[in-house]
């Protein structure tokens, strides 16, 4: 019965952490362990044991040491454009393919679209942040460690901070 269930939480911890690579695949940003886990919000420890299964189930492949891709070949991205147009008139370009939309047709999706592109750069700023205040935190070990290195010799003064 336990096995089971271990079995059911690995299942849905690699389905989980799948997932995620594809969103930052997505999102084009970088597929590192660290990602994952602020993607999803499992254990590194639990992240770690599932990219391994996924690699061995050929599902992701390691470009370099920590960073991962989907390993099957993803659609390309085509250019995508949209014409503002008068009296409320647009019209949306994706390759060749051109879609024109009327005032009431646009008023509806523009703020899908807009809601799209606020959400991935909440997600591009977050991972921004994270990643520079844990730089900031390691910083402040350097300091704190050459701090006490430098009380540790009697021939140099206190730094205050």
């Amino acid at each position: 019965m336990t096995e089971k269930l271990t079995e059911a939480k690995e299942r849905t911890a690699k389905a989980r952490v799948y997932e995620a690579v594809w969103e930052l695949y997505d999102m084009e940003a970088p597929i590192t362990r660290d990602a994952v886990v602020r993607q999803t919000g499992l254990k590194t420890v639990t992240v770690d044991e599932a990219l391994k299964s996924l690699k061995r189930d050929d599902k992701i492949i390691s470009i370099e040491r920590g960073l991962y891709a989907p390993a099957e070949e993803p659609e390309q991205s085509e250019a995508v454009s949209v014409t503002i147009l008068p009296r409320g008139y647009a019209k949306i370009e994706k390759g060749d393919q051109v879609m024109s939309l009327t005032p009431g047709e646009w008023r509806r999706l523009a703020p899908l679209a807009a809601g799209a592109s606020a959400q991935a750069a909440i997600v591009e700023h977050t991972h921004q942040t994270i990643r520079l205040a844990d730089q900031v935190e390691k910083l402040k070990r350097q300091v704190a460690g050459l701090k006490g290195l430098l009380e540790a010799d009697g021939r140099q003064l206190a730094i205050p901070l």
